[in-house]
């Protein structure tokens, strides 16, 4: 029917066009057919508004004519008059534009449109008011009746006219509608026809050779030979050529898969709905130990441990739901008992209803992960309790990383500590470094690290010294600055304090050895008469300087014993006033020689007893005495005040020295601390007296300080508890 070459869409073209060139036929027909009905029923409805405006003209004649001639009031007749004419001009001017382009019927309605005028203008003749409320007929009687006549002959001509056209284009405008209808009932059977035409025409030349390709998708779908291939050179002819192509790709496309499969080191299987293996490859013997038959038909259950079921089961679900699932890992028991782990990668499949899934061995590196794991976690551990605060920072000074101990001492949670530049921790140091610019820092080959003592700044405000140890390492973010930060005030400190303790030994041992030695040079020499007044003297001095010597070692031993935790107390019930008197009558010979009164001030009520050792707190109050008498002014007195608390009992030591300044209250407690450094040049103590007296009061149970100011002299104070 069709040549061999033409394609399926140009024959579908070629039917199309052939049925489309017959419908635009059968359209332009009827358009002709409609347009003539449409012409005809246009001038009928013209006909019929020619007679209406005729017959509403020749009505409106009537009752004016009727009015005139009828007893009636001459003022509604003039009313009459004026709507008369207006209602003559509205159809008159009507009908002229309805006979507009015809000049036979122009013509007869320019006659009607005379005679009319002409009565009008007979009518307004007659004169009538309605002032006089009479009618000025002069004669005109004739003319009027005369008028009508003639205008009522027009009409009725007019109007019988019209009815025929009317009745005629009626006729004519029922035949254009029957014939549409005859060509619409036409058209439709015509494009019946044409249409089942096409299609059959359509489905014999292509129905059998579809009908081929179908049969070669059954026979695909079941495995087996296709039909030989369709002849021709049409698109159907070159669907059954790709379809035999394709056939044979997928054929060795199954073939590989096939192969891939069975030599695949992970296990390749499917789970039905039911969760049980529809198949296995046959890596399951090298993974699983089981042959690829004896897991068939097994439920996942009887493989899977419990404690995995449940999360197998969920990743199979979620598979399921989503295409692009995530892969799962799952333990999985083996056939000789042992436990593995297996990385899961499934795809469900809708059609077949299965899971498809590959199985991968995971176990080694499981084991590999765990160690890792353990390892950073020990190193984690390590890195956090270290003793030292550590903090990783991009080499622009960014901290991206710190450890629990930085934490701790710069009191800072992580997410904060996260976000600050190395700017805002640290800053110069008097006598130490200024901080780098750390962007700049450059290591040498040689230098393993940098270090600086720089100040410390914490998150609450407060400063420390700190010895910063800047080294460099890399990371997969690039180069970065590892940074170590310990505090070194009290390793400062402990230098200040080994810097006094010299100073102390140097002044305090050296200076009177060597003025004994002297002593004893001259006594060797025979140079020194001790009877005579400067021998008594130079003697006294000695004595003297062996005196402050026994006491330096003294509290040198005290100190020894309190670190070394060897000092031990015997508490017992003892009374305030008798120790505070025995205090008192030591000193009494250095209070003489300074010219000053100790005084004991208590109330006549106090019994009080206190628990502690005696001869500790006789230790104390010497040390706290004899400081006042030293700084007292001649003439001045110390007060030893007792007072009688709930718990415990006060010892207050009052004197009118110097007193102690504000910044100094709390370090003049501390080793070789004293108010001023000159003191002990001076010869007014070692600076340990106070550590010690704080350390034997403390470990009482009590407390010690020091108040006053520098006008009025020092207070110094502390408890002892009271025996219940």
């Amino acid at each position: 029917m069709f040549p061999a070459r033409l394609s399926i869409a140009q024959k579908v073209i070629i039917l199309v066009g052939t049925v489309l060139f017959f419908e635009v036929g059968f359209i332009l027909v009827l358009g002709a057919l409609f347009q003539e009905a449409e012409s005809r029923l246009q001038e009928e409805v013209r006909a019929r508004e020619v007679v209406s405006h005729v017959n509403s003209l020749n009505s409106q004649i009537n009752r004016l004519l009727t009015a005139i001639v009828a007893p009636v009031a001459v003022k509604d007749v003039v009313s009459e008059l004026v709507k008369f004419e207006k209602s003559v001009r509205r159809d008159l001017d009507a009908l002229k534009a309805l006979t507009r382009g015809n000049e036979r019927d122009e013509k007869e309605i320019d006659e009607l449109c005379r005679n009319c005028y002409a009565g009008l203008d007979l009518i307004r003749s007659l004169k009538i008011t309605a002032e006089t409320e009479q009618v000025n007929w002069s004669g005109r009687e004739f003319k009027l009746l005369q008028f009508n006549d003639d205008v009522a002959q027009q009409m009725n001509s007019i109007v019988e006219k019209y009815r025929e056209i009317q009745k005629f284009k009626e006729e004519s405008a029922r035949e254009a509608r029957e014939m549409v209808y005859y060509w619409l009932v036409a058209v439709v059977l015509a494009n019946v026809v044409l249409a089942g035409l096409a299609t059959t025409i359509f489905i014999l030349g292509i129905s059998r050779r579809l009908k081929i390709v179908k049969d070669n998708a059954v026979l695909l779908a079941a495995n087996q030979e296709l039909n030989p291939p369709i002849g021709g050179y049409d698109d159907i002819s070159e669907l059954d050529r790709l379809f035999h192509e394709t056939a044979a790709a997928l054929k060795e496309s199954i073939h590989k898969e096939r192969a891939l499969v069975e030599n695949a080191r992970d296990v390749i299987c499917t789970i039905s709905a039911e969760l049980k293996f529809a198949s296995v490859s046959p890596a399951s013997e090298t993974v699983f130990g089981y042959e690829p038959e004896e897991l068939t038909e097994v439920r996942i259950s009887e493989v899977i441990p419990s404690e995995s079921l449940e999360h197998m089961v969920s990743g199979l679900e979620l598979s399921r739901q989503y295409d692009d699932g995530e892969p799962f890992e799952s333990t999985f028991l083996k056939k000789d008992g042992d436990l593995i782990y297996i990385l899961w990668s499934v795809q469900w499949s809708e059609h077949d209803q299965s899971y498809f899934c590959v199985a991968h061995d995971i176990s080694d590196r499981r084991e590999a992960e765990l160690l890792i794991k353990q390892s950073e976690e020990r190193i984690r551990s390590i890195f956090n309790n270290v003793p030292v605060s550590i903090v990783s920072a991009s080499k622009y000074g960014a901290v991206d990383y710190v450890n629990k101990t930085f934490l701790e001492r710069f009191d800072y949670e992580r997410d904060a500590a996260q976000n600050l530049k190395l700017e805002q921790i640290f800053a110069a140091r008097e006598g130490g470094d200024s901080p780098p610019q750390w962007s700049h820092l450059v290591f040498g080959p040689q230098s393993a690290a940098k270090v600086y003592q720089l100040l410390a700044n914490t998150n609450s405000g407060a400063a420390f010294p700190a010895e910063v140890v800047v080294n460099r390492y890399e990371s997969t973010e690039g180069e970065r600055l590892l940074i170590a930060v310990e505090d070194i005030a009290e390793r400062i400190e402990l230098e200040e304090r080994k810097q006094q303790f010299v100073s102390m030994v140097s002044h305090d041992l050296r200076t009177p050895l060597t003025s004994i030695r002297g002593f004893l040079t001259l006594l060797k020499e025979g140079c020194l008469d001790l009877e005579g007044e400067t021998g008594v003297r130079r003697v006294g001095q000695a004595e003297r300087t062996v005196e402050r010597l026994i006491v330096l070692v003294n509290d040198l031993l005290d100190i020894e014993k309190i670190e070394s935790g060897r000092m031990e107390l015997d508490l017992i019930a003892c009374d305030p006033v008798l120790l505070s008197r025995e205090a008192i009558a030591t000193l009494k010979s250095l209070a003489e020689e300074k010219n000053v009164e100790i005084e004991l001030v208590l109330r006549d009520d106090f019994k009080a007893l206190a628990l502690a050792d005696e001869e500790r707190v006789i230790q104390v109050l010497i040390n706290l005495l004899s400081n006042a008498v030293k700084f007292s002014p001649e003439g001045s007195s110390v007060i030893l005040q007792l007072l009688d608390g709930l718990k415990e009992i006060e010892f207050r030591v009052i004197d009118r020295g110097r007193g102690v300044p504000e910044d100094k209250r709390e370090i003049i407690f501390d080793r070789f601390r004293q108010v001023e450094s000159s003191d002990g040049r001076r010869g007014k103590g070692t600076g340990l007296g106070l550590p010690i007296c704080k350390t034997i009061v403390e470990a009482h149970g009590g407390s010690i300080g020091v108040g006053g100011n520098e006008v009025e002299g020092a207070t110094f104070w502390f408890t002892i508890p009271k025996v219940d």
